[in-house]
């Protein structure tokens, strides 16, 4: 009974990390070299802690076998990356005016590098 319960909380709690995990991983703001991956990893597991009792209900059964498992898994991966690009589009716009209103009004120089967007070093 015990072994059950425990089995089905971990169940859910591996499927909310999964794709809360893969969209955190493509976030903007959290995708850059300069967030440390153990803040990313305490955040996404951090979060799933706090969705697990209100999500858990609403997850798909157990699958019984290893490779059923392995493909929903995937599937959850796979749709949390969607939602971090999709996060990601929808966040550009609004990076590139701010960038071409800085630029207008003078309060940035075109010629410095960006430093949120990984160019760390000047070309040469």
């Amino acid at each position: 009974m015990l072994a059950n319960i425990l089995a089905t909380n971990v169940y859910a709690l591996l499927v909310i990390f999964v794709r809360l995990g893969g969209a955190m991983m493509m976030f903007p703001g959290l995708n850059s070299a300069l967030v440390a991956v153990r803040i990313r990893l305490l955040l996404a597991v951090s979060i799933a802690f706090l969705l697990l009792p209100s999500l858990a209900g609403r997850l798909p059964p157990m699958p019984p076998d290893p490779m059923s498992m392995s493909l929903l898994i995937a599937s959850e991966a796979t749709i949390g990356l969607f939602l971090g690009i999709v996060m990601q589009v929808l966040v550009l716009p609004i990076d590139m005016a701010g960038n071409s209103i800085s630029y207008a009004l003078g309060l940035t120089n075109m010629f410095t590098n960006d430093i949120s967007r990984g160019n760390w070093w000047p070309d040469s």
